[in-house]
């Protein structure tokens, strides 16, 4: 595959991401319980917005949308290790949900005044 189908398909990819969170931004909207609402959407915005990391020596990606993993599948030709994943996607992204969920947790509090 020639470099400007790659740069293609990466762009199509973040596209299709991003309206794919507006489509479940939508229906997380009509949630009724709160905090399955603030859980969901903060779960959303992590997977979908935290940088994230392919790191095969000597290339590093990192990337929102899942554009590191994406391009680095598509321009080198390693293989994409189980640690490779762990640590360059699960582990930001989780943190990344407990820090959005906090936030919009703290955002939904009462003003004092």
């Amino acid at each position: 595959m020639d470099i400007p189908m790659k740069i293609l398909v990466a762009v199509l990819s973040a596209a299709a991401l991003v309206w794919l969170v507006v489509v479940l931004d939508r229906q997380i909207a009509r949630l009724t319980d709160v905090r399955r609402q603030v859980l969901t959407r903060s779960l959303l915005y992590a997977v979908a917005f935290t940088p994230t990391a392919y790191h095969h020596a000597p290339n590093t990606i990192v990337a929102p949308l899942h554009l590191s993993t994406i391009c680095g599948n598509l321009f080198y030709g390693y293989d994409y290790t189980m640690g490779m994943f762990v640590n360059g996607v699960v582990l930001p992204v989780a943190c990344a949900w407990v820090l959005i969920a906090t936030a919009l947790m703290f955002r939904r509090l009462p003003r004092l005044s």
